[in-house]
C-alpha cells in the first residue's frame, strides 16, 4: 500500500476526499435554504450525485470490515451510516435502469442532505484512523 508519511494511504485519501466532497454537497446548499450563507454551489447532476453515494456507500462499509476487531463502535458507526447511503445511491439507479419496480421518492431534500453530511463527517474520521 502506498503511503504518504507513514500513516494516509490511498484507502484514507479517498475517504477523506469524499467525506469532505459529501460534506460540502450536503451542508452547503442546506445552510443557503436556511439563510445561514449568502452564497450556493451549482447542484450535482442527480446521477453523479447517485454515484458518489454509491462509492461512499462502499467505502463506509469498507472501513467498517476493518473495524472489526479493534474499534467496534466505529464499526457499527461507519456500517449505521454506509449502508442508507450505498440505498440511496442504488435503489434510484437500479430504478432508472428498470431492474426494480419502486423508487426512494419519500426522501425529503434535508434529510437526504443530513443523512449526506452525516455519512462525510464519518468517512472523513474515518480516514484519519484506517490504514
Amino acid at each position: 500500500m502506498v503511503s504518504i508519511h507513514g500513516r494516509f494511504g490511498i484507502r484514507s485519501w479517498i475517504s477523506m476526499i469524499l467525506g469532505v466532497l459529501l460534506v460540502a454537497i450536503a451542508l452547503v446548499p442546506m445552510l443557503n435554504s436556511m439563510g445561514i450563507i449568502g452564497w450556493n454551489i451549482p447542484a450535482v447532476p442527480a446521477f453523479a450525485f447517485r454515484i458518489i453515494l454509491i462509492i461512499a456507500g462502499i467505502f463506509l462499509l469498507w472501513d467498517a470490515t476493518h473495524e472489526v476487531y479493534q474499534q467496534s463502535a466505529w464499526m457499527w458507526l461507519s456500517i449505521v451510516a454506509g449502508i442508507p447511503i450505498f440505498a440511496l445511491g442504488l435503489i434510484p439507479v437500479l430504478n432508472q435502469y428498470g431492474i426494480i419496480g419502486w423508487n426512494i421518492e419519500f426522501i425529503g431534500g434535508t434529510i437526504l442532505n443530513a443523512l449526506t453530511a452525516f455519512a462525510g463527517i464519518v468517512l472523513f474520521i474515518d480516514a484519519w484512523k484506517s490504514e
